[in-house]
């Protein structure tokens, strides 16, 4: 019985330190993967960037097929957004870490795309009618007559806008042709910077202002991932 009590603190503080001693383990062996995966990228980024035959180095050195993979700006990538953007074709960057996996980028491409800043009062219509969505574009079109009188659209847009950023004016960002609704892609298809005009959407009614003049620019990506998997 005595001989119980002496290994029965050894068995308690088992129970009390093996988590913690698993998840130490666990993080010493992600971080041994992520180093094996920095230099299996270092030695493998100059002969990617040069290779003649980029389906082929895939392949032989990678362990997913080759296929190419297409991002927008408009995803809202964050880093990724500046990783890819800020390079040029046949650059190659990385690594990043995603689930297990080193990957490598190679930049194969980019579509230019135009892209338009505005601000929006938007009118939540009352219920789902057809009758209640008319409502809100008739408010939207009598707001548009006031601003064209001379009203102030921020001053209207911070009174009247039922979006949750009209005190910030109603800014809508940066949007890229191709990748709004369709309402948004057809009304501002052809849009400078201080025009004001209704567009109706699935949400309602938006009278929409142009705050800067469109710019074509980098809107899509392709690129072409090497991947090996390390844990």
């Amino acid at each position: 019985m005595k001989r119980f009590f002496l290994i029965l603190p050894a068995f308690l503080l088992l129970l009390v330190f093996a988590p913690s001693l698993a998840q130490t383990a666990a993080v010493d062996s992600q971080a041994v993967a992520q180093q094996q995966g920095r230099v299996w990228a270092e030695t493998r980024k100059p002969y990617f960037k040069n290779t003649r035959d980029d389906s082929l180095f895939v392949v032989n050195n990678g362990d997913e097929p080759f296929r190419y993979e297409y991002y927008s700006q408009a995803d809202n990538l964050g880093f990724f957004s500046t990783m890819f953007f800020s390079a040029n074709v046949g650059d190659v960057v990385g690594p990043m870490f995603l689930e297990g996996y080193a990957v490598l980028y190679k930049i194969a491409g980019y579509d230019s795309v135009h892209r338009i800043r505005a601000s929006h009062l938007y009118i939540k219509p009352d219920g789902k009618s057809r009758k209640d969505t008319l409502q809100a574009v008739k408010k939207a079109n009598q707001h548009l007559a006031a601003v064209q009188k001379g009203a102030d659209f921020d001053a209207l847009v911070k009174k009247h806008s039922q979006d949750e950023n009209a005190q910030e004016g109603g800014d809508l960002g940066w949007l890229w042709q191709g990748y709004m609704i369709k309402e948004f892609n057809d009304a501002l298809a052809n849009a400078k910077k201080g025009d004001v005009l209704v567009i109706k959407s699935p949400l309602g009614a938006h009278l929409v202002k142009i705050t800067e003049d469109p710019v074509l620019d980098r809107g899509r990506v392709r690129v072409i991932p090497l991947t090996k998997r390390f844990m």
